[in-house]
């Protein structure tokens, strides 16, 4: 599975002859397309996610949004925060005991008896647990205060590829020499207006910047972080090549409209955010070919709802 939030058909389409022939079109050329699908009024991605992988309703899998208040702390936390667990290369406990239904993830363990492997990987602690269910061998996602790759000790495996690239090559060494512009010339991008074009946008992530791992984590760059270790898992733990089983990698990507942008109109910066992507996904199943061959995967790409992120006055 293949979760990406905010994503929507206006754009993929206004998009199309801008994309490549290997990311989103190959899906559109080659698969099945399922409209209209309806996960129900209000859900974030999290509860989205949870609703997708389990087929149960919020009110049934126990996993209403990202977050829930607590009553002891006086607080809202996220659904999965567990006190009782530890952290993997977080300081935060996390695990999917809130979910109350078996998932797609989970299953697929138990058809096999164990036998395979099944990973999941998201910008987010609430998604990657989402998709990871109760019996993966690990989830995994971004820390937004150290940088690190993150997993809970509620799973079994810290892959060790995983583990080596927070400590050789952490997202914290690599911000300042980083930056987000624009994957195509100004007059590409289409429906924009001329002042939009005139000034591309520029984003860079500078150590002076305190928020500066929440900024990167807003923007299309992270989905590349989540593809590199996704390709990491395909090939030092031979992902989807065990013989006679299914195993299961499940990602998270995000459209969600920047909330960092210097002009209220960002435009600009979500069709930029599409082209990444798309060249993510070709890079993406690229990979799969190469070491378990697409002709032995089934890739199930759905979209989550977004929440209204606008500066502009109503």
């Amino acid at each position: 599975p293949v979760m990406v939030y905010g994503l929507a058909s206006d754009c993929l389409d206004l998009l199309g002859e801008r994309f490549g022939e290997g990311g989103f079109n190959r899906l559109r050329r080659d698969g099945v397309l399922i409209a209209n699908a309806d996960y129900g009024l209000g859900l974030d991605a999290t509860a989205a996610t949870a609703t997708l992988m389990s087929g149960a309703a919020p009110s049934l899998s126990g996993v209403a949004a990202e977050r829930r208040y607590d009553l002891t702390a006086m607080r809202p936390v996220s659904t999965f925060s567990d006190k009782d667990i530890l952290g993997n290369f977080t300081n935060s406990g996390f695990s999917p005991s809130a979910l109350r239904v078996s998932t797609l993830a989970d299953e697929a363990r138990i058809a096999a008896g164990g036998t395979n492997v099944v990973y999941a990987v998201a910008p987010s602690a609430s998604q990657a647990i989402a998709l990871a269910g109760h019996a993966a061998n690990a989830a995994l996602w971004l820390d937004h205060r150290t940088g690190n790759w993150a997993s809970s000790t509620y799973y079994k495996e810290m892959p060790v590829a995983v583990a080596t690239r927070n400590r050789t090559a952490p997202l914290s060494m690599r911000l300042d020499t980083m930056s987000w512009t624009p994957s195509l010339a100004p007059e590409l991008y289409p429906a924009l207006p001329d002042h939009l074009r005139r000034y591309p946008f520029r984003y860079v992530f500078p150590a002076s910047n305190p928020l500066r791992l929440d900024i990167f984590t807003a923007s299309p760059l992270v989905n590349r972080e989540v593809s590199t270790v996704a390709a990491d898992l395909l090939s030092t733990l031979r992902v989807g090549q065990h013989e006679g089983v299914t195993d299961v990698l499940s990602l998270a990507y995000t459209l969600r409209p920047f909330p960092y942008g210097k002009n209220p109109d960002n435009r600009p910066e979500l069709l930029d955010a599409y082209v990444k992507l798309d060249r993510n996904l070709e890079q993406l199943f690229s990979d799969i070919d190469r070491r378990v061959g697409l002709d032995n995967t089934v890739v199930l790409l759905a979209a989550t709802p977004p929440r209204r992120q606008s500066r502009r006055d109503d």
